[in-house]
């Protein structure tokens, strides 16, 4: 039965890993809207919504043109903005901001492998791998 029930979930689209269940899609925020849990899928901000994460983002994360992202929790994923855009990471990112257009204002912790835009605003006391700012 076990083998049969995970044969279906595989083929679902739902990946699974050591316990580890990651929907395979993409979640569209087009209002304003608070999340205060787990989100195991991309997300992207369109419409000039305000999206505040507070819980745990399993994801990528796309800010559309005069779009805003607020991170309170965590993001465990790339970071994409267009022109027009805002973010503002107060909690904990761990992955890579691949295109900033928008404006980006750190004042949490940045934990990314690739090298950081220069147009990213470090708030005083932020962490960017490991350095205090």
């Amino acid at each position: 039965i076990r083998l049969i029930y995970r044969q279906s979930i595989e083929r679902c689209g739902i990946i699974t890993s050591n316990n580890l269940k990651k929907r395979v899609s993409t979640m569209i925020i087009d209002r304003n809207t608070d999340i205060n849990t787990v989100i195991e899928e991309d997300v992207i901000i369109t419409n000039s919504a305000t999206f505040h994460m507070h819980g745990i983002l399993n994801g990528n994360i796309y800010v559309e043109e005069n779009s805003t992202f607020y991170l309170h929790g965590i993001l465990n994923g790339d970071l994409t903005t267009k022109a027009n855009s805002s973010s503002q990471l107060s909690g904990i990112m761990n992955g890579n901001i691949l295109k900033n257009d928008g404006k980006i204002k750190l004042s949490g912790i940045l934990n990314t492998k690739l090298v950081v835009p220069q147009n990213l605003v470090k708030e005083p006391g932020c962490y960017i791998n490991g350095e205090k700012y």
